[in-house]
């Protein structure tokens, strides 16, 4: 078993580099003819040299297996780990031998040497011997424990039958097969599998039973991972999924091997977590909009640059709309995309209950700032009460509706009101709600726009030197930076620009810090009738 049987297994390296084996045998450039080796596939593409093969003598290819070029080596079998069994790993880590005998310590470093401390751990017993008792066990962790097995058969179920969450991050799994056996011992509700390269899966009825209770499945990082996924929900393996985490699977599409796949998977799904994948055309993500349950998606770090409007069509049953698209979505996060279009937020509005949302780190927050934008986008999503995890009271949407109700008629001046609603599809609802007056204000042309607009802020010292000076009130343009903000709290405040940390306050709101000094007050979204706080930076950070 040691050699021939192991081909196709996964492996450790001694130097901790993971990878598959591929071939055993005699390798014809190997300067011992008998020497017998590993050919091996690495993870890493950077650590192997070739794609499987050598030159004899005269310069011809002899191929011993195929890989990816630049993947491939060949290695001695003492440099080879293969994985060990989870019960082996859980005891190791849960209840290692010897204990009484372990001594445990901290090293503490001073200025000359670095010395080991006994340190006593206040109810390290208790702990311990709680651990300790492997069949009452409900969590286990055993992230990097290079495991490959379940170990003898029924020993999970004779040892470790309590265990109902289990993590089992960046191990040396391959088969669906072995987790499948590992399951049917245990009544998870709670499986993470990220990061192991596991192989397709063939035989999806090795499931049948044992993931009835599973709520969370994590298969972040594995080869095939929505396939399998949809797989075993269509297949009924998965009644009572709730979670699952598809991250960083480079996935373009929601590949299907039936249409009717997708209406009849998942039924129960609540979360999906698609971050750091490369997903690019939101109506990609229409795909899974037939989710009945789906609460939560996670877009994070994806591709997608706008979000269009969908199309209506009364009495087309197959047509998308907001109304049968997603329709219990409640949080949608989207950091990190190249979103650059304001009118992805009028699409989002359609859904019928989107309340959560976040939308930091894209070309409109570069462009407007995020102060900007998050009123922006509070105004255009009427059903929205909480933005880039903060929550949105009744004010600051007062405020935001009312602002933007300005800047639709500062932009649009010459426009009538139906060809600013045409442009802005709340903007009739919001007049109609805070009243004509804000619809008075026009532009005068160059210098009036609303981020020049002139802004009264109150000027206050927090640092200790300074806090009894009297706080100053000036008339401050919007256009002005940061770094020039400084300079006038400098002459007020006789402290250094380097050492200062300014804060706008609007009101009795949180205070926001502006934290680039290359950019406008406008970017931050301050405005007249709020405080410019400065701190000591020395102080602030000691």
């Amino acid at each position: 078993y040691f050699f021939m049987d192991r081909i196709g297994e996964r492996f450790q390296s001694i130097d901790g580099h993971k990878g598959q084996i591929r071939y055993f045998g005699k390798v014809l450039s190997s300067k011992n003819p008998e020497t017998l080796w590993y050919g091996v596939e690495w993870d890493d593409p950077s650590r192997g040299t070739h794609s499987g093969e050598v030159l004899d003598e005269e310069g011809k290819c002899v191929r011993y297996f195929s890989c990816e070029n630049g993947r491939g080596s060949f290695i001695r079998p003492q440099k080879v780990q293969f994985g060990r069994s989870l019960l082996e790993a859980i005891r190791e880590k849960y209840a290692p031998p010897d204990r009484d005998a372990e001594e445990l310590s901290l090293a503490v470093k001073n200025k000359t040497k670095e010395f080991f401390q006994p340190v006593i751990f206040v109810g390290q017993d208790q702990v311990y011997a709680k651990q300790s008792k492997l069949d009452e066990i409900r969590t286990v962790s055993c992230l990097s424990s290079r495991i490959s097995h379940f170990g003898l058969e029924a020993e999970l179920s004779k040892y470790c039958a309590a265990i109902e969450e289990i993590d089992l991050e960046d191990n040396l799994f391959y088969e669906w097969k072995t987790i499948s056996q590992m399951c049917s011992q245990l009544q998870l509700i709670d499986l993470r599998l990220n990061k192991n390269c596991i192989s397709s899966l063939v035989d999806c009825s090795l499931f049948e039973h044992s993931l009835s209770q599973l709520r969370l499945l994590m298969i972040s990082c594995v080869p095939n991972a929505w396939e399998n996924a949809l797989s075993l929900s269509v297949h009924g393996c998965l009644p009572n999924l709730e979670e699952l985490y598809l991250c960083e699977n480079s996935m373009t599409k929601f590949s299907v091997s039936n249409p009717s796949d997708l209406s009849n998977a998942f039924l129960n799904l609540k979360v999906l977590d698609l971050t750091s994948n490369v997903f690019s055309e939101w109506s990609i993500i229409e795909d899974i909009g037939c989710f009945p349950s789906l609460e939560k998606l996670v877009l994070n770090q994806n591709k997608i640059s706008s979000i269009p409007i969908p199309k209506t069509n009364v009495g087309d049953s197959d047509e998308k709309d907001g109304n049968s698209l997603f329709p219990n979505l409640n949080t949608l996060w989207l950091k990190n995309n190249p979103i650059s279009d304001l009118s992805s937020f009028d699409a989002l509005n359609l859904f019928p209950r989107l309340a959560n949302l976040r939308f930091t780190q894209n070309p409109l927050a570069d462009k407007l700032g995020p102060a900007i934008l998050r009123q922006l986008v509070i105004a255009k999503m009427e059903k929205l009460t909480i933005a880039n995890k903060s929550e949105i009271g009744k004010r600051e949407r007062s405020d935001s509706e009312r602002f933007f109700i300005r800047q639709c008629v500062a932009e649009h001046n010459e426009d009538s009101s139906k060809s600013i609603e045409s442009m802005h599809p709340r903007y009739a609802d919001l007049v109609a709600l805070h009243g004509q007056t804000f619809t008075t204000v026009k532009s005068t042309g160059k210098g009036s726009s609303l981020m020049d607009n002139i802004a009264e802020l109150t000027i206050r010292s927090m640092d200790p030197d300074s806090i009894t000076t009297p706080a100053k009130t000036k008339k401050i343009p919007l256009s002005m930076t940061v770094s020039n903000v400084k300079m006038i709290c400098k002459r007020l405040f006789k402290l250094h620009p380097s050492k200062q940390r300014l804060f706008f306050r609007d009101r009795l709101e949180f205070p926001m810090p502006l934290d680039d000094d290359l950019k406008s007050l406008s970017y931050f979204g301050v405005r007249s009738g709020g405080e410019i706080l400065m701190e000591n930076s020395d102080l602030s950070s000691s």
